[in-house]
C-alpha cells in the first residue's frame, strides 16, 4: 500500500517543511506533481529520501515544457526521484548517477516500476565516470549536499537525526560539492547546471559561478518553514554565510531556491 504525497501547488501547505518527507514511514511512496504526472517510489534505509528540494526540481522537469531533444543527468540520483520524472516527461536520454551501490540498486528498481526502463543508471564519484558527448541539449541536474556544518555542530546532533541525512553536509560553507561539480564541468562545453538548493546558498552559488565567467538564472524561489534540523543549525547558517532567516507569524522561513548555471561555447 503506497503513500500518495501531492506536490501540486493547490496541495502543498504555504510554508511546507524541506524534511517532511522524512518522518513518512512507508516504504513505497507516490508522488504527483504539479503536471498529474505520478511517480512510485520504493524506498530504503540509508538513502537519502526525497525531500522538498528534489520534488522542486522534479517538478520543473516535469513542467518545463518540451524535453525530447534534452539529455538529463541525475546527480546523487538517490532513489531516482528526479530520473525517473525526465523519463516520464519525455526526456531524450537520462542516466542517473550515485555512488553508492544501495542507491543504484533501488533506483534500477524504481526505473523498472515506472516504466522508465531506458533509464541508464551508473556508479560514478560525482561526473567522473559520465559522458559528456552529447547531440542534444545537456542538462545536468541534482539537489547536491548543501548544508554548512562544522565537526562540533556534527558531533551535537540530535540523537534523532536519521543516519542518510549525513549526505546533505556540505562542508563549513556548504559549498564543498557545488564546488566539486563546477570543477568536473569546467572542461565540458554546452552545458546547463540545474541546482535545487535553501535560499540561503544561492547567492553565494551565483558568485561562485560567476567568477568562472558562467551565466547563471534563479528559476523558482518557494518559502519554506524550517525543519528540525534547520532550527538546529540556524544560527551557525547565520554566521557562516551571513543570511538571515525571516520570521512569520512566530514561525522561522527559509526559501527552496533552483538555480540554472549555463555554459556556453560557441
Amino acid at each position: 500500500m503506497s503513500i500518495v504525497i501531492d506536490f501540486t501547488p493547490t496541495a502543498l501547505t504555504p510554508l511546507p517543511e524541506p524534511g517532511g518527507i522524512y518522518q513518512v514511514a512507508s516504504e513505497h511512496v507516490k508522488f504527483r506533481l504539479s503536471t498529474s504526472l505520478e511517480v512510485q517510489l520504493e524506498l530504503v534505509p540509508d538513502v537519502s529520501r526525497p525531500n522538498l528540494y528534489s520534488w522542486e526540481l522534479a517538478d520543473w522537469i516535469a513542467t518545463s515544457g518540451s524535453l525530447s531533444r534534452t539529455s538529463i543527468v541525475d546527480l546523487g540520483c538517490g532513489s531516482g526521484a528526479i530520473g525517473v520524472t525526465a523519463a516520464l516527461a519525455g526526456a531524450h536520454h537520462v542516466t542517473c548517477v550515485d555512488n553508492f551501490d544501495v542507491a543504484i540498486d533501488v533506483t534500477r528498481r524504481n526505473c523498472q516500476a515506472n516504466g522508465a526502463a531506458s533509464v541508464k543508471v551508473i556508479r560514478s564519484d560525482w561526473l567522473s565516470s559520465v559522458d559528456s558527448n552529447s547531440n542534444s541539449r545537456l542538462v545536468v541536474v541534482s539537489s547536491p549536499p548543501h548544508t554548512p556544518i562544522n565537526t562540533a555542530m556534527l558531533e551535537g546532533l540530535p540523537v534523532q537525526t536519521p543516519s542518510f541525512l549525513g549526505a546533505s553536509f556540505g562542508g563549513r560553507d556548504g559549498l564543498d560539492a557545488i564546488r566539486l561539480i563546477l570543477d568536473q564541468l569546467r572542461g565540458w562545453d554546452n552545458w546547463e547546471l540545474i541546482l535545487s538548493v535553501a535560499g540561503y546558498q544561492y547567492v553565494p552559488i551565483l558568485k561562485l559561478a560567476g567568477a568562472l565567467g558562467l551565466e547563471t538564472e534563479v528559476l523558482r524561489r518557494r518559502p519554506t518553514r524550517l525543519s528540525a534540523l534547520g532550527l538546529y543549525l540556524r544560527t551557525y547558517i547565520e554566521s557562516v554565510s551571513g543570511y538571515k532567516f525571516e520570521s512569520q507569524n512566530g514561525t522561522s522561513v527559509g526559501y527552496c531556491c533552483l538555480v540554472r548555471i549555463v555554459k556556453r561555447v560557441d
